[in-house]
């Protein structure tokens, strides 16, 4: 989990002085998550319960070119159930706006990161994940929208190793 966290710092670093062909923007969004579809549970819930919990994240962007761009940037959440708890992380990711070249309208990202959770999920036997995820975005302007969908593991660190899903809903603002 650390060699993740470093890394993923690293890569921030390298984004920060990278000069590339087009400016950089930042992002800020809130918003609402539920598990979806983990390891043998029905829509919303885990073993201990539903998943329930809202987001607030920060999103660096650096083009590599017109309709790609690179993003990272950490992210928190308030877990209200099954228990009340946070999580913290940061994430990497490549980003596409496949039919506009100046960085509007539909968007897919696909990308990874690391997690801490305060919660003890019985199906990962660790607090500290690897994420995988991706999202659909709208964007107009400065404002956007985007369903995400994250996947958390402990990638065989711990047993037992089933997955803890989410869905999350959020809106944002570039500035």
């Amino acid at each position: 989990m650390r060699n993740v966290l470093l890394t993923s710092l690293l890569i921030i670093l390298l984004l920060s002085v990278w000069h590339p062909v087009e400016a950089a923007d930042q992002a800020f969004s809130v918003g609402y998550g539920f598990g979806l579809g983990s390891s043998g549970h029905s829509l919303g819930r885990v073993s201990e319960g539903y998943y329930n919990f809202v987001v607030a994240s920060y999103s660096y962007e650096k083009p590599i070119s017109p309709k790609w761009l690179i993003t990272a940037g950490p992210f928190l959440s308030y877990v209200t159930n099954p228990t009340d708890g946070m999580d913290v992380g940061i994430n990497l990711e490549l980003k596409v706006y496949p039919f506009s070249r100046d960085r509007s309208g539909f968007y897919i990202t696909a990308g990874t990161g690391g997690a801490y959770s305060t919660l003890g999920f019985v199906e990962q036997g660790t607090h500290a994940f690897f994420i995988l995820q991706g999202a659909a975005g709208y964007r107009y302007k400065n404002f956007f929208i985007e369903d995400r969908y994250r996947h958390y593991s402990n990638g065989g660190t711990s047993w037992p190793n089933q997955s803890i899903n989410a869905n999350i809903i959020s809106i944002g603002m570039f500035f």
